[in-house]
C-alpha cells in the first residue's frame, strides 16, 4: 500500500493499495469456491450445487481483548457494530472482525471502524491500549457447554429419578415379601403347637392378608355374604379367577384364638370331595380370616337339613288363630333316621356311590356318626378329634345316637285360656300361647 499524508489535516489517505481486492489473493475461496467482487464486500460463493463448508457450524465467535489488529485486513465504512458483526457472519470467508472509533478517513466524517479479515490472521499482538478482536471459530466453547448442560442436566433428572423409583419398588416388593414369609412361618409355628396336630406334620394354606384384601376389594359390603355372631364371610376372586369365600373372625367373636386353630388344623386334616374344601388361613396382627371354596345358590344348612314345616297358633280373645308358617316336607334328617332305623341306608345312599359297589357298613358307619354330630345335648356330641378317631378307625365301635329333634326346643309357660287344643298339620307343630 502507498498512503500519502496531509498537511492541512491530522489524517492519512491511501492513493495506491495491491491487491486491489481480497479477491486477488490466490485461492482464497478454497476448492470449487469463486470470489464474488460484483458487491460492497469480496465474497466466496459456492457454485450451483454445492454447499459452504462448515457454513452452519461456523457462525459464533470468541473474543480476544487488547489485541493489535493483524495484518491484511478490510476497511468497511459506514459501519455499526451490529452491522459490523452481521458482514463477517454472512461472509463464510470471514475469520475475524474488528470495530473501533478510529477515523481513518476525517473527510467524510465517518468516526467509525469495521476491519475483517478473509485469510489467516498474521501479525497479532496483545497490547494494552488496543480494541477487541472477533475470531470466528466452529462453536463457542461456552455455548457448547451450554447447550451440552442443557442436554445433559434433564437426562441425569430422568436417570436419577427412575433408579430412585426402582430402588423403592424392589425394597417395597421386598419387604412384602419378607413380610408374608414372617406371617407365614409365626402361623405355621402358632398353628402347628395345636393338641389336634398329634404332632403330624401337616402343611397349611396360608394365604397373605394383602391378597384376601384385594381379593375382597377391601372387604366392601357390596361382596359380603353374610355375618353373624362369629363375624362377616365376604365373597372374592383370588388370582382373578378363583371364586373363594373369607371368613373374617369378628374381635368380639366367641370363637377365640384356640378354637380357630383347632378349626383349621380340622378342616386341613379332613380334606374331600364332599365337604367344603378350606383353600388358605391367614393370622394378621388381631386378625384371623379362613378362606373357603365358594359355593353359590343357597346355604349348607339347606341342602343338610331342607326346611321345618310349622304351624303357628295364637289365641286372641280365647279365639284360636292359625298362621300356617310354611309347608314343606320332613326334614334331611328324619328320613335318614328313618331309613338307618329300617336298615335301608341304600335308598339313602346317591345311586352313583351305589353303582360303585359302595360297602353298606361304611355307609351306615357314616350316617351313624353324622347322628351323634347332631344330637340335642352338646355334652352327646362327640369332639372333632374323636370324629377323625372314628372315621379312620373303622373297628372302633360307636356310641347309639338318639333320633335328632326337628326343632330346638324352648320352654313356655302355660298361662290361663278360655280354650286350649292343639292343632296338628302334618309331621308337628308348634303352639305358642299368649293372653290378653
Amino acid at each position: 500500500d502507498k498512503t500519502d499524508v496531509s498537511f492541512n489535516s491530522v489524517s492519512w489517505m491511501s492513493t495506491f493499495e495491491r491487491p486491489h481486492s481480497s479477491c486477488d489473493l490466490y485461492a482464497l475461496c478454497g476448492p470449487f469456491g469463486y470470489c464474488d467482487s460484483t458487491g460492497n464486500v469480496p465474497t466466496c460463493r459456492c457454485p450451483e450445487g454445492f454447499e459452504p463448508i462448515d457454513n452452519m457450524r461456523a457462525r459464533s465467535f470468541i473474543t480476544l481483548p487488547a489485541m493489535k489488529v493483524p495484518d491484511k485486513f478490510m476497511y468497511l465504512s459506514n459501519r455499526s457494530f451490529d452491522q459490523c458483526a452481521a458482514e463477517c457472519s454472512r461472509n463464510c470467508s470471514c475469520v475475524a472482525y474488528d470495530y473501533g472509533s478510529l477515523s481513518i478517513n476525517g473527510g467524510n466524517g465517518d468516526t467509525s471502524r469495521c476491519l475483517v479479515w478473509t485469510g489467516d490472521l498474521i501479525d497479532m499482538e496483545k497490547a494494552g491500549f488496543a480494541d477487541n478482536l472477533y475470531i470466528r471459530v466452529a462453536g463457542s466453547p461456552v455455548q457448547k457447554k451450554s447447550n451440552l448442560t442443557k442436554i445433559l442436566l434433564p437426562i441425569i433428572a430422568f436417570v436419577l429419578l427412575l433408579t430412585f423409583t426402582a430402588l423403592v419398588w424392589t425394597r417395597k416388593r421386598r419387604g412384602r415379601r419378607q413380610n408374608k414369609k414372617v406371617q407365614k412361618r409365626v402361623m405355621l409355628e402358632y398353628l402347628r403347637s395345636s393338641d389336634e396336630t398329634g404332632g403330624k406334620n401337616i402343611e397349611f394354606p396360608f394365604i397373605s392378608f394383602e391378597d384376601i384384601v384385594v381379593a375382597t376389594d377391601h372387604f366392601s359390603n357390596s361382596n359380603m355374604l353374610g355375618k353373624g355372631g362369629f363375624g362377616n364371610v365376604y365373597k372374592g376372586v383370588l388370582a382373578g379367577t378363583k371364586e373363594v369365600a373369607v371368613k373374617r373372625l369378628s374381635k368380639g367373636s366367641v370363637q377365640g384364638m384356640e378354637e380357630f386353630k383347632n378349626e383349621v388344623v380340622l378342616i386341613a386334616k379332613l380334606q374331600h370331595k364332599n365337604l367344603v374344601k378350606l383353600i388358605g388361613c391367614c393370622i394378621h396382627e388381631d386378625e384371623r380370616l379362613l378362606v373357603y371354596e365358594y359355593l353359590p345358590n343357597k346355604s349348607l344348612d339347606y341342602f343338610l337339613f331342607g326346611t321345618f314345616n310349622c304351624q303357628f297358633v295364637i289365641f286372641v280373645n280365647n279365639r284360636q288363630i292359625n298362621v300356617p308358617i310354611k309347608k314343606i316336607s320332613a326334614s334331611v334328617a328324619d328320613k335318614a333316621w328313618n331309613l338307618w332305623e329300617d336298615g335301608e341306608l341304600e335308598h339313602l345312599v346317591d345311586s352313583f356311590v351305589v353303582d360303585s359297589s359302595c360297602p353298606i357298613d361304611e355307609v351306615s358307619r357314616c350316617v351313624q356318626i353324622g347322628f351323634l354330630c347332631v344330637q340335642d345335648n352338646p355334652s352327646s356330641r362327640p369332639f372333632m378329634a374323636e370324629v377323625v378317631s372314628m372315621l379312620e378307625n373303622r373297628t372302633t365301635p360307636l356310641p347309639t345316637p338318639k333320633q335328632p329333634s326337628y326343632f330346638a326346643q324352648r320352654s313356655y309357660e302355660t298361662g290361663k285360656a278360655g280354650d286350649h287344643r292343639e292343632v296338628s298339620t302334618y309331621d308337628m307343630s308348634l303352639t305358642g300361647l299368649e293372653g290378653r
